[in-house]
C-alpha cells in the first residue's frame, strides 16, 4: 500500500539563507528594556519585521532622556553574515556585522575601527531578550560594558 502526502508533494525545505534571515526573530516584538537584574526600565523598544521579512527595524526610546535611536538589521546571504545600521539623535552611528551562534546575535565593527563595539543579543529562552553592549579602545583585546538591557514584552 502506497501513502501519498498531498500537501508534501511540491513542498521543498527552504533554502538556508532563507532560515538564517529569521535567526534574528527571536528579538521582534514590543518591549520594556529594564537595565538587567533590575526593576529600572531604561526605555521602550519596537522592533518589528519589514520589506517582506527581510529587515528587522527597531525603534528605541529612553524613557528618561530624550534619546532616540533607530537600527536596520538584515542576513546579507552573500558574506553570510548579519548587517546593523544603527543611528540616533546624538549624531552616534555604527555600521556592525556579525553572525548567530548558540542563541546570540553578536555584531562588531572591530574589523574596521581601532576603537570599537560589541553588541550581544541573548535569546534567554523565556520570551526575553539580553542586549550587552560593550566597547573596546584596543580593537578588542579589552572590553568594558556600556549597556546591559533585558528585554521584556509589554503586556
Amino acid at each position: 500500500m502506497l501513502l501519498v502526502c498531498v500537501q508534501c508533494i511540491g513542498a521543498q525545505e527552504p533554502a538556508k539563507s532563507e532560515m538564517q534571515e529569521h535567526q534574528f526573530d527571536f528579538w521582534i516584538g514590543e518591549w520594556n528594556v529594564y537595565k538587567f537584574g533590575t526593576d529600572t526600565i531604561a526605555g521602550i523598544s519596537s522592533i518589528k519585521p519589514i520589506l517582506d521579512h527581510k529587515t528587522i527595524e527597531e525603534n528605541y526610546q529612553n524613557l528618561k532622556y530624550k534619546y532616540k535611536g533607530k537600527s536596520l538589521n538584515t542576513y546579507n546571504p552573500k558574506t553570510k553574515k548579519w548587517e546593523q545600521f544603527w543611528v540616533d539623535n546624538s549624531g552616534l552611528r555604527l555600521y556592525m556585522t556579525g553572525t548567530y551562534k548558540n542563541g546570540k546575535m553578536i555584531l562588531s565593527d572591530c574589523d574596521t575601527n581601532e576603537n570599537c563595539n560589541r553588541i550581544t543579543w541573548t535569546n534567554m529562552g523565556d520570551g526575553t531578550v539580553r542586549q550587552e553592549w560593550e566597547q573596546s579602545k584596543d580593537k578588542g583585546k579589552t572590553w568594558r560594558k556600556v549597556f546591559d538591557g533585558h528585554y521584556k514584552k509589554r503586556e
